[in-house]
């Protein structure tokens, strides 16, 4: 009986697993086409009628179809809104690309008779591995006819028949562009070390697509020293350093030097300083030495000179190219005796010649009168090339000489409209360390100096004017300039960097207006 019984069980589950092969290996029929059904429903405007579709299947029975098949039956019958969605092929009966389900409205449960409108969302879930396209899967592609259109320019395109990913959007064929429009961006010269250059570089001017980049030039700094300072009894002094005028970096910085001398050398400047302070001694030094060079200090037959007629240390009357000194430097000063300094290279520059002069001396008060005696050229020039002055022509002054003070010949009167000129808050003065003249096209390297350097300033006169900000505290700008030169007003634009944490404003460009 039992032997019966085991060849039962065994016949049945021959059977059993011939039906579900069967059913695997089974070609599903068509989907039905669609019917005539008469059912329509009102548009959501109001102004047309729609016919519902009938499906004609259930989900269960596009399992195992074909994907593309099934999209194709389905467009057939009217459906509109149709999209493939990936699940990872893990059935050992299904091959990638075979339909798991069809969800119409987000759902599986439907009947053959139910009824969807035309743009329904049907989802076919279909089997696929793991790829490289963007959800994951392999790509999932559509034929595509060729495309032969005239290359007109890069914007044309044509193709060779292939096909392309409906998701990624990935083509698998041959492409052919036309030919880009190239335009050349020409290369900028750098201004300044805000102000970088590029180099040359290319684009279409079609699309707009990049062809040679060009790259930032860097601009160099505008150096400007920043003097030795030697070590008083009472103060350090300051290695020379530099920074730059445009952008404030330091690029040698200052280090701080203490004074080492012995307590008898501290007690004999200390008496020095009390009779001829050594401000004083630099006042005196640049008068002497400007009116010896002045051209307009001799008397009438020209044979000698006229100590009337003599340049106070802040004097601009007067024609300034026959007299006027810039001062580059005041150089280093040192105790000499009791009634004298002694100063190592006095930097001075003719403001008509151009000359530099570069001079060692000593300097002493004596009896109420200022006077220079053993002065050398000590530029770093050839003996032969050096020039002599006889100490016995030097200009021996008094203190009604060092009077003023020591500002540069360019005086401004207005900025934006307001007068500025004798304002306690700035010290409106150009100082143009080029030395080009005012009425050029263009002049750089300017400052608007502002007297008040111990706390930040508000600048009035910028109110209203377009302001770009650099950051580090530092604004660009332009703004109307009247400026003042030898009893003739020249109205300028001046741009500018205004620098409000270190106060002070650096023209960058001059131009006329």
């Amino acid at each position: 009986m039992k032997k019966i019984l085991r060849i039962f069980i065994l016949v049945f589950s021959l059977i059993s697993i011939g039906n579900l092969l069967t059913s695997c290996l089974e070609v599903p029929e068509e989907i039905e086409e669609q019917e005539e059904t008469g059912e329509t429903v009102v548009d959501d405007d109001g102004t047309a009628t729609i016919e519902l579709i009938k499906i004609g299947k259930v989900s269960s029975d596009f399992k195992y179809e074909d994907r593309k098949d099934v999209k194709a039956a389905l467009v057939k019958k009217g459906f509109t809104n149709i999209v493939f969605n990936p699940v990872e092929n893990t059935s050992l009966l299904a091959s990638n690309g075979d339909v798991k389900s069809v969800s119409i409205d987000g759902s599986t449960k439907y009947s053959k008779n139910d009824k969807f409108m035309p743009d329904v969302a049907i989802i076919i879930n279909y089997y696929a591995k793991k790829g490289d396209c963007i959800n994951g899967f392999a790509h999932t592609w559509m034929d595509v006819e060729a495309v032969d259109d005239e290359l007109i320019d890069c914007t044309h395109v044509k193709h060779d028949a292939g096909r392309v990913c409906e998701i990624c959007g990935k083509t698998d064929y041959t492409e052919y562009r036309g030919d880009h429009t190239i335009v050349i961006d020409a290369a900028e010269a750098a201004v300044d070390c805000q102000h970088p250059g590029l180099t040359e570089g290319s684009h279409c001017s079609v699309c707009g697509e990049i062809i040679v980049a060009q790259q930032e030039l860097a601009g160099e700094h505008t150096v400007v020293v920043d003097p030795y300072v030697a070590p008083t009894t009472s103060s350090n002094g300051l290695t020379e350093g530099s920074h730059c005028s445009v952008c404030g970096e330091v690029l040698v910085a200052q280090k701080t030097i203490t004074w080492e001398g012995s307590s008898e050398q501290k007690a004999a400047i200390q008496a020095l300083e009390t009779v001829f302070p050594v401000e004083t001694a630099k006042k005196a030094a640049v008068t002497i030495i400007e009116n010896y060079l002045a051209l307009d200090v001799f008397n009438e037959e020209g044979t000698d000179v006229d100590p009337t007629k003599y340049h106070t240390y802040g004097d601009k009357s007067g024609t300034l190219t026959d007299y006027y000194l810039w001062v580059d430097n005041y150089g280093v000063w040192s105790y000499q005796d009791e009634n004298t300094w002694h100063c190592d290279k006095l930097k001075l520059t003719s403001y008509g010649t151009k000359s530099v002069f570069i001079r060692s001396f000593d300097i002493t008060y004596d009896e109420g009168v200022y006077f220079i005696i053993n002065n050398e050229d000590t530029r770093n020039v050839s003996e032969s090339l050096k020039t002599i002055w006889d100490d016995e022509y030097m200009p021996i002054i008094d203190d009604s000489l060092l009077v003023g003070e020591r500002l540069y010949p360019y005086n401004i009167t207005q900025i934006c409209g307001e007068d500025v000129a004798g304002t306690s808050d700035y010290d409106l003065t150009l100082r143009n360390t080029t030395r080009n003249t005012i009425n050029n096209g263009a002049v750089y390297n300017w400052y608007i100096v502002m007297k008040n350097q111990e706390t930040q300033v508000d600048i009035p006169f910028l109110t209203g004017f377009t302001k770009e900000y650099q950051g580090a505290g530092i604004w660009i700008t332009a703004m109307n300039v009247d400026v003042e030169y030898d009893g003739t007003v020249y109205k300028k634009v001046a741009i500018c960097y205004v620098d409000l944490v270190k106060n002070r404003i650096t023209v960058v460009n001059v131009i006329n207006r």
